[in-house]
């Protein structure tokens, strides 16, 4: 999650917040990022692993599909 996070926080301005910019600003905020990531995955995360699961299951029976498919297209002399 830190790397879909840290460009997040590269976008965002905050030279005229009461807390940011300058050189402590840049050191500090990977570890700013690392401990919301880590709450986040405290937290059980994004939700993305079931979906992601789903489809990674799904393109595998479909793999795992096709050459089955295509042995009981062949003519019976071919199999």
């Amino acid at each position: 999650m830190n790397e879909l996070f840290e460009p997040m926080f590269d976008t965002v301005d905050m030279t005229d917040s009461q807390f940011g910019g300058g050189e402590a600003e840049k050191s500090w905020k990977p570890l700013l990022v690392q401990e919301m990531t880590k709450a986040i995955a405290a937290k059980g995360g994004l939700g993305l692993a079931t979906p992601v699961y789903n489809a990674l299951l799904q393109m595998q029976e479909q793999a795992q599909a096709k050459p089955l498919k295509s042995i009981a297209k062949a003519p019976k002399h071919e199999r």
